[in-house]
C-alpha cells in the first residue's frame, strides 16, 4: 500500500466486512501513518479448519485524511477426496464368524472420544469403528471415516446387513453423538450400522453420500453439506 500524494496519510484503519468476514484474519487493523511517497503493508489470510466452500470478504482502508479504498478477497476450500488407506484389519483365514473393526473388533465396555480412519476389510460383522458393540456397551462422541468392506454371505442372520460405517453388529448397545462418513461396501450394508437388535433410536448420524448408503431405521442419514454446516 503506497501513498502517492504529497501529504502524510495520518492514522489509517483496516477492516473486514461481508458475510464471510469472520473467515479471514488481518495481520494488522491500523497503521499509524504513511509519509508522502512512503508505503506500508498488511496481509489478509483465510482461517484454518474452514469447511469446504468459497469464502469472500471486503477489505476497507480508511482514514480522516484519505479517501477510503476497498478491495475483495476470496478463498475456496475443496472437499478432501476419501482416499482408501491401506488395509489395517482383515478377517482371519477360514473364519466364518468374526468381528472386525477399525478401532476394536468387539466392544464390551465403553468407547468415547475416539476415531478410526483406516480401511477396514473382513468377512462378518465389519464396522469402521467396531465390528461388534455388545449389549450394555457404549459408544459416544466417536467417528469412523475409513472405507469399510465385507462379505457376509455366510452370516448367521441370513440377509440381515452386518457391515456398517460405524458398527458392524450392534447388540442393543448404546450409541450417541457419533458419526460415520466413509464408503461402505459389501453384500449387506448400512451407513451407521450393519445390524442392530436395538429398537430405540441411535443418537448418531452418517453421511449419505460419503457412505454410499440410503436411509436407515434407528439412525439419521444426512447429506455431506448438512454435516459440514452442522444442520
Amino acid at each position: 500500500m503506497s501513498n502517492t500524494g504529497n501529504q502524510p496519510t495520518g492514522a489509517l484503519n483496516i477492516a473486514l466486512s461481508g458475510t464471510d468476514s469472520g473467515s479471514f484474519t488481518l495481520s494488522k487493523t491500523s497503521i499509524t501513518n504513511i509519509a508522502a511517497g512512503g508505503s506500508d503493508n498488511f496481509t489478509v489470510v483465510p482461517n484454518n479448519s474452514l469447511a469446504a466452500g468459497t469464502y469472500s470478504a471486503t477489505v476497507t482502508v480508511s482514514g480522516t485524511n484519505v479517501t477510503s479504498q476497498s478491495f475483495s478477497v476470496s478463498f475456496t476450500v475443496n472437499s478432501l477426496v476419501n482416499a482408501q488407506a491401506p488395509d489395517i484389519t482383515t478377517q482371519p483365514a477360514g473364519a466364518t464368524y468374526a468381528y472386525v473393526g477399525g478401532l476394536v473388533g468387539n466392544n464390551s465396555s465403553n468407547i468415547e472420544n475416539s476415531a478410526a480412519s483406516g480401511r477396514v476389510t473382513g468377512g462378518l460383522f465389519v464396522g469402521g469403528l467396531a465390528g461388534h458393540n455388545e449389549s450394555g456397551a457404549q459408544i459416544s462422541n466417536s467417528m469412523a471415516s475409513g472405507y469399510v468392506k465385507g462379505n457376509d454371505a455366510n452370516s448367521p442372520y441370513g440377509n440381515t446387513p452386518t457391515i456398517g460405517g460405524l458398527i458392524g453388529y450392534n447388540s442393543s448397545g448404546d450409541v450417541s453423538n457419533s458419526f460415520a462418513t466413509g464408503r461402505v461396501a459389501g453384500s449387506h450394508t448400512g451407513g451407521l450400522y450393519g445390524y442392530t437388535s436395538s429398537t430405540t433410536a441411535l443418537q448418531s448420524v452418517f453421511d449419505l453420500q460419503g457412505t454410499s448408503q440410503g436411509s436407515q431405521e434407528y439412525a439419521s442419514g444426512k447429506s455431506t453439506q448438512e454435516l459440514m454446516s452442522g444442520s
